[in-house]
């Protein structure tokens, strides 16, 4: 798993985070980075009976805070049945992602955070119930709810 996830901070101090066929090739569902700097997530797998690109995670990075989920999406042909399965698998993937940045570089505190609008935290509340609620003073940004796993 170690090679499939590597951080690394480049001349221009911004971290970097590349992500290759996590968290194993022959994995049904492998995630990868799809941009260059690794603020997004991208998990492939077979979905109608072709392979490819199924769900999008976003990541924001900010110094000592947590790194912090800020945007998930599916892809229009993913089967509906498989939508909780590759959600799990690319929030997996962001929490080691999170304990890698933290033991590896000291960026953020090996937390995971999740920002969501306030109809979905109690679904989301269910699905994962490894992650907390953020106390309500502690809003990040008007009209979102925060989530938080620790380690």
């Amino acid at each position: 798993m170690s090679a499939a996830i590597q951080v690394f901070k480049p001349r221009d101090g911004e971290t970097n985070i590349l992500v290759s066929d996590w968290p194993d090739a022959r994995a049904p569902w492998r995630v990868r980075t799809s941009d260059r700097r690794g603020r997004e997530l991208e998990i492939e797998g077979y979905s109608n009976f072709k392979q490819m690109p199924v769900a999008r995670l976003v990541l924001h990075v900010n110094g000592r805070k947590p790194l912090m989920i800020t945007g998930y999406s599916f892809e229009r042909d993913l089967i509906t049945s498989d939508r909780p399965e590759v959600l799990g698998q690319l929030v997996l993937c962001a929490r080691a992602v999170a304990t890698r940045l933290f033991e590896d570089l000291g960026v953020g505190n090996g937390c995971l955070m999740w920002q969501l609008e306030s109809q979905r935290i109690a679904a989301i509340s269910r699905r994962f119930p490894q992650f907390e609620p953020l106390p309500r003073r502690k809003r990040l940004k008007p009209g979102k709810r925060y989530l938080i796993w620790r380690p």
